[in-house]
């Protein structure tokens, strides 16, 4: 990691948290993909009660936030975030950072690795920025997701959902664009990040080789 890209998560996760209620009152829903096999990961590291311990915390039961989604179902983006900040918060010591390597390991455990090694063959990082507002839309329900791509560069720019402004949604998406680039077999400067707090608006500028 680079001294910029350091710096720039640093500011990113400095970012008070939250309170629990107001990220539970976000509107929007998600994939259930991007919380593939969460309560095994979770009992994995921190115990086989944890995954329960995390639901009551929400306020939620296992019907509404399954140990392992579906793929293809909607939950609530509130839960994602919520789930995610408390993990941080009960098992990490409240060091968001110290999520990207569990993220990208979980992320390798529930891959192809030959899908991946076809993936880096075939697939530039340009041609799947490109496909950033396609991307988006397959994921959420909510907002917008725009990409700029240059030869070497991209603006990736979110707008109009009220998650884009909580703090650790955002650094999701650093860690989410950092990991595309690890997959395909690269690597990715984080140049500028912009949002406003509690903006429906946020941003990053990215480079590499």
């Amino acid at each position: 990691m680079g001294s910029s890209d350091l710096a720039i998560l640093q500011t990113l996760a400095a970012r008070p948290a939250w309170p629990l209620e107001d990220v539970l009152s976000l509107p929007g829903h998600c994939r259930g993909s991007l919380l593939k096999d969460w309560a095994r990961h979770v009992r994995r590291r921190f115990g086989a009660s944890e995954p329960d311990v995390l639901r009551q915390t929400l306020g939620v039961d296992a019907q509404t936030l399954p140990d392992a989604p579906n793929q293809y179902a909607w939950l609530r983006v509130a839960h994602h975030l919520a789930l995610t900040r408390q993990i941080v918060e009960r098992q990490l010591g409240g060091d968001l950072l110290a999520l990207e390597a569990l993220v990208r390991e979980d992320a390798l455990s529930n891959s192809d690795r030959w899908v991946d090694r076809v993936v880096r063959l075939a697939l530039a990082p340009r041609r799947v920025l490109g496909e950033t507002k396609r991307i988006h839309s397959a994921l959420y329900d909510a907002g917008e997701a725009e990409a700029a791509v240059g030869k070497n560069d991209a603006l990736l720019s979110w707008h109009g959902a009220a998650f884009f402004g909580e703090p650790t949604w955002r650094v999701l998406q650093v860690f989410a664009v950092r990991g595309l680039f690890h997959t395909l077999g690269g690597s990715v400067r984080v140049v500028r990040a912009e949002g406003g707090e509690r903006t429906s608006e946020f941003s990053l500028v990215i480079g590499w080789d």
